[in-house]
């Protein structure tokens, strides 16, 4: 019996693990899944480090790791910091700097962030479900997927601590991982979706070139290409997965 692959999951901000199921179906028979989410992660230190942890339990020599959105920022610091080696990785709405710098444009404003976390203090419910809605296009919305979505977290009863939630924004504020670039020298696939709201698609031609080995592939797409484009979603990583 051929030994199965492993692959590793890494979802964004606000989300638990269960925002990757509705696409890995078709990839398990050949990959053994692992995933870990941001529940418990109280400081803007350790999410590199839980990324570590699971990666060094997991132990295996084939692991290709899929990040999205501030999974992308996690992991990279963590293969940098910790000297983490999979063989390939795959980053989904992914960026190396959350927010806008000098010299930098392809993140949000660090006011617009600050107020963002001074009212997740005040009504973190209304954040969420805000947050929730720039997730989707415009024509994603008219056409359901907002709804698919919202039915879906309820289903998962999905609850989240203000202050996992706070280290997850200050994480976002404070990551700035452009430099670490260089040194990540694995095959990396960036998928993007066209019209994402929450990472625009410059940090993912930042990535691109900026990256040693990286593959960009563009989707018509908000923030979530693995839910509303699902089909062409697997397309895309299935014939990255299946190269070398």
């Amino acid at each position: 019996m051929i030994e199965k692959k492993s692959l590793l999951l890494l979802p964004g901000w606000g989300m638990r693990a269960w925002v990757w199921d509705n696409w890995y179906e078709c990839l398990k028979e050949e990959y053994e899944f692992f995933e870990l989410d941001w529940e418990g992660v109280t400081t803007e230190n350790d999410f590199a480090v839980r990324v570590a942890e699971q990666v060094r339990l997991i132990n295996s020599s084939e692991l290709v790791i899929v990040a999205w959105s501030l999974g992308t920022l996690a992991v990279l610091e963590a293969i940098v910091k910790a000297q983490l080696t999979p063989k390939k990785l795959v980053l989904v709405g992914g960026t190396a700097c959350f927010t806008a710098r000098v010299g930098y444009r392809a993140g949000w404003s660090r006011r617009v962030l600050q107020k963002m976390q001074e009212k997740l203090l005040l009504n973190p419910a209304q954040v969420l479900a805000e947050f929730r809605v720039n997730l989707f296009t415009t024509s994603e919305d008219e056409t359901g997927w907002t709804e698919q979505f919202e039915n879906l977290l309820s289903k998962h009863q999905s609850e989240f601590k203000i202050v996992d939630l706070a280290a997850g924004l200050e994480y976002l504020a404070i990551s700035d991982w452009r430099e670490l670039l260089p040194q990540l020298t694995m095959p990396i696939l960036i998928i993007h979706g066209i019209e994402d709201w929450i990472v625009p698609m410059s940090a993912a031609e930042y990535l691109r070139d900026n990256l040693p080995h990286p593959i960009l592939k563009l989707i018509p797409a908000g923030h979530l290409p693995f839910f509303t484009a699902k089909e062409q979603f697997i397309l895309i990583i299935k014939e990255f997965l299946d190269e070398g």
